[in-house]
């Protein structure tokens, strides 16, 4: 069966560097058995399927920062950011019974003052 590395030649001429450019899978002859063939598709397969792979990462990777620069666009982080922050601040509220509804309105800042306040003044 002809070499499919070298196409039946028994050296490749962009590796005259390497060996004198003799082909590791025929080994110069030209020719391969049924098995050699069978185990070259079988490599070719295993290294195609990594080269998907890889592809594929790429391309999830590629979407994921399109969506990252996409919410940063329309303001998510920021959206969430203040969600968090009121949810955090209701827990307060919760936790020492802070029971006035401007509390949460209020930044970040000023509402961490005020609550401390209202320890201080226990």
């Amino acid at each position: 069966m002809k070499c499919p590395k070298c196409g039946g030649y028994g050296k490749i001429t962009n590796y005259k560097h390497v060996e004198g450019g003799v082909c590791f899978l025929c080994w110069g002859t030209g020719a391969i058995t049924a098995e050699q063939h069978v185990e070259f598709q079988e490599d070719e397969n295993k290294k195609a399927a990594r080269r998907e792979k890889r592809w594929t990462s790429y391309e999830e990777l590629q979407a994921q920062k399109k969506l990252h620069e996409d919410r940063i666009q329309n303001g998510y982080y920021k959206k969430k950011r203040e969600e968090e922050e009121k949810s955090r601040i209701r827990k307060l509220q919760e936790r020492h019974a802070v029971d006035n509804p401007d509390f949460v309105q209020k930044t970040a800042d000023e509402s961490f003052k005020e609550f401390f306040k209202l320890l201080d003044d226990e």
